[in-house]
């Protein structure tokens, strides 16, 4: 467990994370009780126990891999809102700087309201996927009703052999990552913190980006699930098959293109070892690429994204494609690639696999991640309004997090100015959700 001072743990799948300039995750839910300071600080006292990778910061060494220093913070980072909302904040902290070097690697901000009050969670990946962040909302809550919580064992993945069998990568790929790490081990970099805050700087003013929300409600969520029950499809496949509807129609550059869509997968269920509800991050994704033709129904293409995503997810290898492209490659080069694709780095092997990753070139991708019904215990009664905006992958133009709580399926968009705008951004979403409770 990641309790004692001198424990750490090494930064392996999670190293895309590191050095990224577009990788906060935030999360907002309303709270089903009125506010009280002193109840507040000892929730988030007791949740530091609870998830001990709170109270890490981040430690390079000479050779460049990075480790969680268990702690080695010691403040907690929260602030009590009276003159903003809650969006204006996360417009805001969507850009914030972590200073991973002695900054808390989460942030919390309060919005109190006459019966209830709203808490906007701002974290650094490095703390967790969606799935996770949502966890430590959940623990959040149990504490602050009084509910005793233990202490997660937590633990990461730490190489190849946490992950299955079947995850077992081509050797087609090994000698390609082998042959990556060779070239770019002839002229090295490791780069410092203080280099990727100007990297950071640089990258904020350069892409700027903006915030939507939406959400389908109660009867409206009824029909969206009763039809997806109806065609065989899922939720996810639904969600999927309106955004590249909705783009086709309101996005000029996607309109006689394929889409190229981004979906976390959740490997929590496959590891060696169960992180049950702990923080850090158990998900690979796949991609599919599809052009959809608008005079079918709109349920008769959800068939066939459907079949697209299925063809992905079926495959334990594509599953497991960039969980052992990370876990292999040199985790200096992962560092480089930001710095190539956004900075001034001029490396060729950086170049190449950064190019062959899609990171360089204008935003194109589109992000989907859903965490789905995140409300099946009966200990959540008192988590409500619950948005989820993931991190806007550098080589995204819009991304969209999707949370179902309490009968309520929510949008958390965050879409590229220059590439989107905001006009074609909220018609987007408006056209996904008429999609999603179409007959």
């Amino acid at each position: 467990m990641c309790k004692e001072r001198s424990r750490r743990m090494r930064i392996l799948t999670e190293r895309p994370h590191l050095r990224n300039p577009s990788i906060n995750i935030m999360m907002k839910a309303t709270v089903g009780a009125s506010f009280n300071l002193s109840r507040f600080e000892e929730t988030i006292r007791k949740l530091r126990q609870v998830h001990p990778l709170i109270t890490s910061n981040i430690k390079t060494d000479k050779i460049g891999n990075a480790y969680y220093q268990c702690g080695e913070v010691k403040k907690n980072d929260f602030t009590i809102v009276e003159k903003s909302t809650w969006l204006n904040v996360a417009e805001r902290e969507k850009d914030h700087y972590f200073n991973l070097d002695t900054d808390p690697l989460v942030r919390y901000f309060v919005f109190q309201k006459q019966d209830d009050f709203d808490l906007l969670i701002v974290a650094h990946h490095l703390l967790g996927d969606g799935l996770a962040i949502f966890n430590l909302l959940k623990d959040f809550s149990l504490i602050y009703f009084g509910a005793e919580v233990p202490v997660h064992n937590q633990r990461l993945i730490q190489g190849i052999n946490d992950f299955p069998k079947s995850a077992k990568s081509s050797m087609m790929m090994d000698l390609l990552i082998k042959k990556w790490n060779r070239d770019w081990r002839k002229h090295p970099d490791i780069y410092s913190q203080s280099e990727f805050r100007l990297l950071h700087s640089e990258f904020v003013q350069e892409h700027k980006s903006a915030l939507l929300t939406s959400d389908i409600s109660r009867g409206k969520l009824f029909i969206l699930i009763k039809n997806c029950h109806k065609y065989r499809v899922s939720v996810n496949d639904a969600l999927t098959t309106a955004l590249i509807l909705a783009q086709q129609k309101h996005h000029p550059k996607l309109a006689n293109e394929q889409q190229e869509i981004a979906i976390p997968i959740n490997i929590r269920g496959e590891l060696k070892f169960n992180p049950v509800d702990s923080l850090g991050n158990f998900a690979s994704a796949i991609t599919i690429k599809a052009k959809l033709d608008d005079t079918r129904s709109f349920w008769e293409n959800a068939k066939i994204i459907r079949k697209d995503i299925q063809r992905k997810t079926s495959s334990d290898k594509k599953r497991w494609v960039l969980m052992n492209l990370y876990a292999r490659m040199d985790p200096n080069l992962i560092d480089s690639l930001y710095f190539t694709a956004y900075g001034n780095d001029a490396n060729k092997t950086s170049f190449k696999v950064a190019k062959m990753l899609g990171l360089t070139g204008n935003p194109q991708v589109t992000g989907l991640s859903n965490l789905g019904r995140v409300n099946d215990f009966t200990e959540n009664k008192y988590l409500y309004d619950c948005f989820f905006f993931p991190p806007k992958v550098p080589n995204a133009a819009f991304t969209i997090g999707v949370i179902t709580l309490q009968n309520s399926l929510t949008l958390g968009v965050t879409f590229d100015e220059q590439a989107v705008g905001y006009l074609s951004a909220k018609q987007i979403v408006e056209t996904m959700v008429n999609y999603l409770i179409s007959e």
